[in-house]
C-alpha cells in the first residue's frame, strides 16, 4: 500500500503500525526543525498490509489532533553544542 508524503507512521520492523499521523500544517519553527499539527489515523480493520487494493482504504480518520516535532539531524549534529537546548533529550523525554 502506498502512504502519501504527508502521512508518517512507526512502529516494529515486524508489525504493522496501528497508528499513522496525517500531517496538515506547520504551527511554528524551531530551533531545530519545526512543530506540525496533525490528524491521528487508525488502521482499518481488516485492512490487508502489502496488497495492492487501491480501492480500499487502508487508513480511517480520528477524531484525535496532536502535535510532531521535525528535527533535522544534520542541524542537530552541526548547533548541538552551541545551544542550551539538548534536542536528544527533549526526544528521549
Amino acid at each position: 500500500p502506498l502512504s502519501p508524503p504527508n502521512v508518517a507512521h512507526g512502529s516494529a520492523p515486524a508489525t504493522p503500525p496501528q497508528r499513522a499521523y496525517w500531517i496538515q500544517r506547520t504551527l511554528r519553527e524551531a530551533i531545530y526543525g519545526r512543530v506540525k499539527y496533525a490528524v491521528v489515523l487508525r488502521r482499518r480493520q481488516g485492512a490487508t498490509v502489502g496488497v495492492n487494493t487501491s480501492s480500499v482504504a487502508e487508513w480511517e480518520v480520528t477524531d484525535e489532533k496532536c502535535a510532531v516535532k521535525e528535527m533535522s539531524w544534520n542541524h542537530i549534529r552541526r548547533e548541538q553544542d552551541r545551544l542550551a537546548e539538548d534536542p536528544i533529550k527533549e526526544v528521549s523525554a
